[in-house]
């Protein structure tokens, strides 16, 4: 890999943050001076099929490998990294996560995030002869997993202390219903 691929951002003195990763390499090793890979910073890119994240990486933001195709296996060395919505959006459909850290681990940082709660109601509730009318929520939550909605996949996560699979999350949960 060729560091000049690398849009970084200094923050502080030998450390920095990756905004936009434009090689062409299939494997791609971020460098130890990284603490951050920003939001989109592989979004679309073509290449790359692995990609190495050290220890020092503590967040990936949002989108950051949206829409890779041909992302195969990511490696986390860190075991307390923190993930922000959908850093995997749309990516390869079967593609595996090594997580040097415990299931418990993982599991605290890929965690769900509530996004946005809609309110529908069905029925003409303002009608005069209306019998009843049907109101719930759509919770949308954000998943570090999510993926288009017709387009299935599994994402395997083999974590130090065993091995948890992932399949296609749906975006929307329906609670219970009030009338």
């Amino acid at each position: 890999m060729n560091e000049q691929d690398l849009i970084l951002v200094e923050v502080a003195k030998d450390l920095h943050s990756l905004q936009k990763y434009c090689g062409t390499d299939s494997v791609v090793t971020i460098p130890k001076s990284v603490f951050a890979i920003e939001k989109e910073a592989f979004r679309g890119n073509e290449h790359i099929e692995k990609v190495i994240i050290p220890i020092t990486v503590k967040h990936i933001d949002e989108l950051a490998f949206a829409e890779c195709k041909k992302l195969k296996t990511v490696e986390i060395h860190c075991p307390t990294i923190s993930f922000k919505k959908n850093p995997f959006f749309n990516s390869a459909s079967e593609f595996e996560i090594i997580f040097k850290g415990t299931k418990a681990d993982f599991e605290k940082a890929a965690g769900k995030v509530k996004i946005a709660v809609d309110e529908y109601q069905s029925g003409d509730y303002h009608h005069p002869t209306a019998t009843h009318f049907e109101y719930y929520k759509i919770i949308t939550y954000s998943h570090i997993f999510s993926s288009d909605e017709y387009e299935p996949f599994t994402c395997t996560v083999k974590c130090s202390d065993g091995e948890l699979v992932y399949h296609q999350m749906p975006y929307r949960t329906r609670q219970e219903r009030t009338t």
